[in-house]
């Protein structure tokens, strides 16, 4: 009983000596992985972006224009008369249409009496 005890002691000895020893050494191995997979990584690079005729997704779309963004009481937003681009007019059952372009360049369908924040449609 006294030589099972005398060796559990010197193993667990042995083990509180030698494992802080291994665990050093693990870290110095990762510690060069790291430094090898860090060299061979390639270094980050920002996305060129060539147009060749087509149009810039990453342009501002609102850029050098004053837009007013602010929204009524009934939650929907305002649109102003200087920001809007007349496309085109429509007729249909007898009455005319305005396709307009906001400020965000989406097509809006204009009748006369459509208000707007500084104004309304008198006639088209």
């Amino acid at each position: 009983m006294k030589k099972i005890a005398y060796l559990f002691l010197l193993f667990s000895l042995i083990c509180l000596f030698i494992l802080p020893i291994l665990s050093q050494e693990e870290k110095a191995e990762k510690k060069d992985l790291a430094k090898e997979l860090s060299s061979e990584m390639p270094k980050r690079t920002l996305p060129a972006y060539q147009r060749q005729g087509r149009k810039d997704p990453f342009r501002d779309l609102l850029a050098g224009r004053d837009v007013q963004r602010e929204t009524s009481p009934s939650g929907k937003p305002e649109i102003y008369i200087d920001d809007i681009t007349l496309i085109g007019i429509v007729k249909a059952r007898g009455k005319f249409t305005a396709i307009v372009t906001g400020a965000q360049e989406f097509p809006l369908f204009i009748k006369v009496g459509q208000r707007f924040s500084d104004g309304f449609v008198l006639s088209i």
